[in-house]
Protein backbone atom coordinates (compact mmCIF):
# COMPACT_ATOMS: atom_id res chain seq x y z
CA UNK A 1 0.00 0.00 0.00
CA UNK A 2 0.84 3.65 -0.14
CA UNK A 3 2.35 5.31 2.88
CA UNK A 4 1.70 8.97 3.58
CA UNK A 5 4.29 11.11 5.31
CA UNK A 6 4.32 14.78 6.24
CA UNK A 7 7.42 16.94 5.92
CA UNK A 8 7.97 20.41 7.30
CA UNK A 9 9.82 22.91 5.12
CA UNK A 10 11.09 25.95 7.00
CA UNK A 11 11.73 29.19 5.14
CA UNK A 12 12.04 31.38 8.22
CA UNK A 13 15.30 32.98 7.14
CA UNK A 14 14.23 33.87 3.61
CA UNK A 15 13.13 37.42 2.87
CA UNK A 16 12.34 36.57 -0.77
CA UNK A 17 9.04 34.79 -0.11
CA UNK A 18 5.86 36.73 -0.75
CA UNK A 19 2.19 35.83 -0.41
CA UNK A 20 1.92 35.12 -4.14
CA UNK A 21 5.11 33.03 -4.33
CA UNK A 22 3.88 30.83 -1.47
CA UNK A 23 0.50 30.08 -3.00
CA UNK A 24 -0.53 26.45 -3.42
CA UNK A 25 -0.34 26.79 -7.20
CA UNK A 26 3.32 27.82 -7.07
CA UNK A 27 4.68 25.25 -4.62
CA UNK A 28 4.43 21.58 -5.56
CA UNK A 29 6.36 18.44 -4.73
CA UNK A 30 5.74 14.69 -5.13
CA UNK A 31 7.95 11.92 -3.83
CA UNK A 32 7.57 8.45 -5.35
CA UNK A 33 9.55 5.81 -3.49
CA UNK A 34 10.18 2.18 -4.31
CA UNK A 35 12.11 -0.54 -2.59
CA UNK A 36 14.25 -2.98 -4.51
CA UNK A 37 14.07 -6.59 -3.37
CA UNK A 38 16.98 -7.48 -1.14
CA UNK A 39 17.81 -3.87 -0.21
CA UNK A 40 17.01 -2.20 3.08
CA UNK A 41 16.73 1.35 1.68
CA UNK A 42 14.21 2.91 -0.68
CA UNK A 43 14.84 4.92 -3.83
CA UNK A 44 12.75 8.06 -4.18
CA UNK A 45 11.91 10.22 -7.16
CA UNK A 46 10.68 13.82 -6.77
CA UNK A 47 8.00 15.28 -9.06
CA UNK A 48 5.87 18.42 -8.75
CA UNK A 49 2.31 18.24 -7.41
CA UNK A 50 0.23 20.71 -5.35
CA UNK A 51 1.11 21.04 -1.67
CA UNK A 52 -0.92 22.90 0.92
CA UNK A 53 1.14 25.85 2.10
CA UNK A 54 0.61 27.33 5.54
CA UNK A 55 2.95 30.10 6.50
CA UNK A 56 3.40 32.81 9.08
CA UNK A 57 5.02 36.19 8.71
CA UNK A 58 7.60 37.77 10.97
CA UNK A 59 6.31 41.25 11.79
CA UNK A 60 9.05 43.64 12.88
CA UNK A 61 8.00 46.20 15.48
CA UNK A 62 9.28 49.62 16.45
CA UNK A 63 11.80 49.06 19.26
CA UNK A 64 10.98 50.33 22.73
CA UNK A 65 13.51 52.47 24.57
CA UNK A 66 13.56 54.05 28.03
CA UNK A 67 16.21 56.25 29.67
CA UNK A 68 16.20 56.15 33.50
CA UNK A 69 16.34 58.13 35.54
CA UNK A 70 14.84 60.66 33.17
CA UNK A 71 16.56 63.56 34.93
CA UNK A 72 19.75 63.97 36.98
CA UNK A 73 21.75 66.90 38.33
CA UNK A 74 25.48 67.42 38.73
CA UNK A 75 28.20 70.03 38.85
CA UNK A 76 29.92 71.18 35.67
CA UNK A 77 32.46 68.50 34.72
CA UNK A 78 30.53 65.70 36.47
CA UNK A 79 29.85 62.33 34.90
CA UNK A 80 26.26 61.14 35.22
CA UNK A 81 25.17 57.61 34.29
CA UNK A 82 21.75 56.67 32.93
CA UNK A 83 20.30 53.22 32.33
CA UNK A 84 19.04 52.61 28.77
CA UNK A 85 16.53 49.77 28.37
CA UNK A 86 15.71 48.49 24.86
CA UNK A 87 12.69 46.25 24.13
CA UNK A 88 12.47 44.03 21.05
CA UNK A 89 8.83 44.36 19.96
CA UNK A 90 9.14 42.01 16.97
CA UNK A 91 6.26 39.55 16.56
CA UNK A 92 6.30 36.03 17.98
CA UNK A 93 6.99 34.52 14.53
CA UNK A 94 10.33 36.34 14.40
CA UNK A 95 12.20 33.45 15.94
CA UNK A 96 15.68 34.95 15.81
CA UNK A 97 17.23 37.66 17.95
CA UNK A 98 17.85 41.06 16.40
CA UNK A 99 20.75 43.44 16.85
CA UNK A 100 19.89 46.95 18.06
CA UNK A 101 22.30 49.87 17.66
CA UNK A 102 22.26 52.77 20.12
CA UNK A 103 23.61 56.23 19.38
CA UNK A 104 23.47 59.70 20.89
CA UNK A 105 21.50 61.90 18.51
CA UNK A 106 22.12 65.26 20.14
CA UNK A 107 22.50 67.34 23.29
CA UNK A 108 20.64 70.65 23.41
CA UNK A 109 20.99 73.49 25.91
CA UNK A 110 18.04 75.88 25.98
CA UNK A 111 18.41 79.33 27.52
CA UNK A 112 15.26 81.35 26.96
CA UNK A 113 14.49 81.24 23.24
CA UNK A 114 18.05 80.20 22.28
CA UNK A 115 19.03 76.57 21.80
CA UNK A 116 22.62 75.49 21.29
CA UNK A 117 24.67 72.30 21.22
CA UNK A 118 27.33 72.31 23.93
CA UNK A 119 31.00 71.65 23.16
CA UNK A 120 33.58 69.62 25.08
CA UNK A 121 31.06 67.14 26.47
CA UNK A 122 31.85 63.43 26.32
CA UNK A 123 29.50 60.46 26.15
CA UNK A 124 29.94 56.70 26.39
CA UNK A 125 27.74 53.60 26.08
CA UNK A 126 28.90 50.51 27.98
CA UNK A 127 27.51 48.61 24.98
CA UNK A 128 26.12 50.39 21.92
CA UNK A 129 25.03 47.14 20.22
CA UNK A 130 22.50 44.87 21.95
CA UNK A 131 21.26 41.46 20.75
CA UNK A 132 17.71 40.84 21.91
CA UNK A 133 15.18 38.04 21.32
CA UNK A 134 11.63 38.98 20.27
CA UNK A 135 9.53 40.01 23.27
CA UNK A 136 12.62 40.49 25.46
CA UNK A 137 14.67 43.45 26.62
CA UNK A 138 18.29 44.29 27.37
CA UNK A 139 20.00 47.14 29.20
CA UNK A 140 23.19 49.16 29.02
CA UNK A 141 24.62 52.18 30.79
CA UNK A 142 25.04 55.56 29.10
CA UNK A 143 27.46 58.02 30.72
CA UNK A 144 27.64 61.71 29.94
CA UNK A 145 30.26 64.17 31.21
CA UNK A 146 29.59 67.89 30.97
CA UNK A 147 32.33 70.36 30.12
CA UNK A 148 34.14 72.01 33.02
CA UNK A 149 32.93 75.39 31.75
CA UNK A 150 29.31 74.29 31.07
CA UNK A 151 26.71 76.93 31.88
CA UNK A 152 24.20 76.19 34.63
CA UNK A 153 20.88 74.90 33.33
CA UNK A 154 19.13 71.98 31.67
CA UNK A 155 20.66 70.00 28.82
CA UNK A 156 18.37 67.58 27.00
CA UNK A 157 19.90 64.62 25.18
CA UNK A 158 18.28 62.17 22.80
CA UNK A 159 19.31 58.52 22.38
CA UNK A 160 18.22 56.64 19.25
CA UNK A 161 17.85 52.88 18.89
CA UNK A 162 17.67 51.10 15.51
CA UNK A 163 16.68 47.47 14.86
CA UNK A 164 19.16 46.39 12.17
CA UNK A 165 16.83 43.64 10.93
CA UNK A 166 14.10 46.11 9.97
CA UNK A 167 15.69 49.58 10.17
CA UNK A 168 12.81 50.54 12.51
CA UNK A 169 13.95 53.07 15.06
CA UNK A 170 12.80 54.97 18.12
CA UNK A 171 14.24 57.37 20.70
CA UNK A 172 13.97 58.59 24.26
CA UNK A 173 15.29 61.71 25.94
CA UNK A 174 17.00 62.42 29.22
CA UNK A 175 17.94 65.57 31.09
CA UNK A 176 21.29 66.60 32.54
CA UNK A 177 20.91 69.58 34.88
CA UNK A 178 24.20 71.45 35.47
CA UNK A 179 23.81 72.92 38.97
CA UNK A 180 26.90 75.09 39.53
CA UNK A 181 28.19 75.87 36.09
CA UNK A 182 29.41 79.12 34.62
CA UNK A 183 27.03 81.88 33.69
Amino acid sequence: GLAEKRYLFSFTNSTNWTNSSLSNSNFRVKATCSKTSGRSSSTCKLDWIPVLVDYTVCTRGVPGIAVTPNEQSGNAGSTLTYLVTVNNTDGSYCNESSTFLLNLWDIIYTNGSNSTSPVNWSTFFDDDSLTIAPGSSNKTNFSITSALDAASGNYTFRINVTNLASKNWNFDTGLYNVTNGSG
